[in-house]
């Protein structure tokens, strides 16, 4: 959430649980701030951090001794200073060039920051120190699999990846209600931090042969022809974003070989013969595959159904990976980076999730009285 407000945006601290100023750079706030001696990124983010936000030393720290939180400065600069390349991109790290200095204290006329278009690799290097915080703060009772997204990414950000192919492609495993569709959800907004950065693909509405040809186009002469696929096209416009394959499961056999030439090559041909690249996307699956399995297993343990003894860790992982090797051939599943298995939800978990959502209906609440009210 944001406005603006005379060279200002309001954006939310979660540290402090307000919304605090962070400043609209103009050319010469960007040039004063050149003018002081920067050696490294700790001097570089401290004086972004002063530039942008006006209550940094006053109102901000105040109220973090006030609340008793020992918050290691160098985080609370970290957080700051992302909310300030939120607002000001231009003043991330990678997107500066130090002007050369003609004199002491004065900056060349021909030193001006030049903003560029971020790489994937810029955005996740950007996000990826506070990537964790912001999906646990989402996805509760999953920090294993948060923990496998965010170490994938932290390898992606510094080029641990095979050139053209995703960032990174992750099956998300566990049974309905866990948490598989939020995260991937919760990755997108994170990483990206604007809407529209998700592509959501319904796997249920292809499970005929003929409906892939939605995702990719239908072919000459069939209508529809010239409006292209709703998967190349989205990722055409939107070229970095989290491509999510909810319930892979349900699709057809069409649709899991398109997925298999998209993760080995990284690269989809649409219907019009275009070639739309996906090296700047995050690829996720969901499915719920053995549930049936888990069921299985418990009853072989001495549990019933109606007990709902969860099963977690090992045992959890090892009747997942055989359902799957029996949904999927080996070259599919062998292309995936990552298989996430997702913990049943305890009884505190649950509370959690919850109490959250109760929250969300006071705050909801309370719009709706205030709406009415004015």
């Amino acid at each position: 959430m944001k406005h603006q407000d005379d060279g200002f945006v309001i954006k939310y601290f979660d540290l402090i649980d307000e919304f605090i100023r962070i400043r609209c750079c103009a050319e010469d706030v960007v040039a004063e701030l050149l003018r002081h001696e920067i050696t490294n990124k700790a001097s570089y983010r401290l004086r972004v951090v002063e530039a942008c936000v006006p209550d940094f030393r006053t109102e901000i720290r105040s109220t973090l001794r006030r609340l008793d939180d020992d918050h290691d400065a160098e985080v609370v600069e970290e957080l700051l200073y992302q909310l300030c390349i939120d607002v000001n991109p231009g003043l991330e790290i990678h997107q500066v060039s130090l002007p050369s200095v003609r004199a002491a204290g004065q900056v060349a006329e021909d030193s001006v920051l030049q903003p560029a278009t971020a790489t994937s690799q810029q955005i996740l290097q950007r996000r990826a120190m506070v990537l964790e915080r912001a999906l646990k703060s989402q996805v509760v009772g999953q920090d294993d699999a948060v923990d496998s997204l965010v170490r994938a990414v932290k390898k992606a950000a510094v080029g641990l990846k095979r050139p053209g192919t995703p960032i990174g492609t992750f099956l998300l495993v566990g049974r309905t209600g866990t948490g598989k569709t939020e995260l991937a959800k919760a990755l997108a907004e994170a990483l990206f931090e604007q809407p529209g950065h998700l592509v959501r693909v319904d796997c249920s509405e292809y499970a005929l042969p003929h409906e892939y040809a939605k995702l990719i186009g239908s072919p000459p002469g069939y209508i529809g022809h010239n409006e292209g696929g709703y998967l190349t096209e989205s990722v055409r416009k939107k070229k970095h974003c989290v491509v999510l394959f909810d319930e892979i499961e349900k699709a057809h056999q069409k649709v899991h070989n398109l997925l298999l030439q998209l993760l080995d090559e990284g690269i989809l041909t649409d219907s019009k013969g275009q070639q739309i690249s996906f090296a700047d996307t995050i690829v996720i699956m969901t499915s719920n595959l053995g549930v049936e399995k888990l069921d299985a297993l418990r009853s072989r343990m001495g549990f019933g159904r109606s007990e709902g003894m969860p099963i977690s860790g090992e045992p959890l992982r090892e009747a997942t990976i055989e359902a799957l090797k029996e949904a999927f051939r080996p070259e599919f599943v062998n292309r995936i980076d990552e298989i996430v298995v997702f913990n049943p939800l305890d009884v505190r978990v649950c509370v959690r999730i919850a109490a959250r959502m109760l929250r969300e209906v006071a705050e909801l609440l309370h719009r709706s009285r205030a709406s009415c009210g004015a």
